[in-house]
């Protein structure tokens, strides 16, 4: 049963990870994920639970740093 709740856990994780790096480069709100570090298990809205999308919005409203593009 731990495996069930790591595996889970880590997409609330990816999902709030992600909110926060949209943010951060300034990309308008779009819930999605990666499953994986080479962007090969991508992860729609449509396939994300209520709670994986709850974790994005969280993560993209709470990031208060963003990148300097230098303009």
């Amino acid at each position: 049963m731990g495996n069930v709740k790591s595996m889970f856990q880590d997409r609330i994780e990816a999902a709030q990870d992600r909110g926060l790096s949209d943010a951060y480069y300034g990309r308008t709100p779009n819930p999605h994920m990666w499953l994986d570090n080479v962007g090969r298990r991508l992860v729609t809205k449509d396939d994300m639970t209520a709670r994986e999308i709850r974790a994005y919005f969280e993560g993209y409203d709470n990031q208060d740093d963003r990148k300097d593009y230098g303009e």
